[in-house]
């Protein structure tokens, strides 16, 4: 059985059933559990929802970041090997859990969970990072797994434990952003000792860093209310925002590993434009109706 979970057998069949296809559009689903997945999932919620949402959705995220570190850490179970296996993508950090699978069912299980989405979408959000992390070679079928079973567990927990949070934090608005922004800042101080090298964390601690300062900024000066919103405004922030994601990506994209000030500072700005600029501007339209 460990063979089967940790061994090559299953990504080799996987990638001669699929080799047609190629590598591209499983490396455009693996971006689904990315740092850019993750900031567009973060932007839909506070644009189309509101931050209440949003604010739900932080503790958790926080959760998930130190959880899979310690966890990747403690594992140290090495990448795919095999010479049968075609790796598409070279990662050095431990291979279990699956990082981007577990990221993915904790953002879109904790969405369906909270009844924002279908249970079909969050199963096909899931189901695609897995397909592409598989295929690319960078993780053995146990490592999927894992994400999905300990993404779950983590939702299913956090979900019990929310509404009680949540009744007491309504009572205290200003504790909202002041948990989001320690939280996050916390994240970031965690996650730094095992950055190393990995591009992958300057991304995420650029967004950390920058939604720790965005949020209680936003909570503050715009306040953006989502479902609230005028029609004409949300269309306007949804648009505005995914420009600015797309602009970002394609302005990180093709980075060398080794400029990570770059991608520390793009994904930064790329988040604070999610949070305040798309709101913000959105914000004016609803004040001029």
């Amino acid at each position: 059985m460990g063979d089967f979970f940790f061994g090559p057998e299953p990504i080799v069949w996987l990638q001669d059933l699929l080799e047609p296809i190629g590598p591209d559009p499983f490396r455009a689903l693996s971006l689904i559990g990315d740092i850019w997945g993750l900031l567009f999932a973060l932007g839909l919620v506070i644009w189309v929802w509101g931050r209440s949402t949003l604010y739900a959705l932080v503790p958790l995220l926080a959760i998930e970041a130190v959880s899979y570190l310690l966890i990747n850490h403690l594992a140290g179970i090495p990448r795919p090997t095999g010479e049968a296996v075609v790796k598409y993508e070279t990662l050095s950090i431990s291979a279990f859990p699956s990082g981007h699978t577990y990221l993915t069912v904790i953002v879109w299980g904790f969405l369906y969970r909270q009844g924002r989405i279908g249970l079909g979408v969050a199963v096909a959000m899931v189901a695609g990072v897995v397909l592409g992390r598989l295929f690319l070679g960078v993780h053995h079928l146990g490592d999927v797994v894992g994400g999905v079973v300990l993404g779950s567990a983590v939702v299913w927990a956090y979900g019990r434990a929310w509404p009680k949070l949540e009744d007491w934090l309504t009572r205290r608005s200003y504790v909202f952003y002041v948990i989001g922004a320690c939280a996050l800042v916390g994240a970031t101080v965690l996650m730094l000792p095992f950055i190393g090298g990995n591009p992958r964390w300057y991304a995420a601690a650029g967004m950390i860093a920058a939604a720790g300062v965005a949020l209680p900024v936003e909570y503050r000066w715009i306040r953006w209310r989502g479902s609230r919103e005028p029609a004409r405004a949300r269309a306007l922030c949804v648009a505005g925002g995914l420009l600015g994601i797309l602009v970002a990506f394609y302005a990180q994209h093709g980075l060398p590993d080794a400029a990570r000030v770059a991608i520390f500072g793009i994904t930064a700005a790329a988040t604070l434009w999610v949070f305040l600029v798309a709101p913000g501007t959105a914000a004016r339209v609803r004040h001029e109706r």
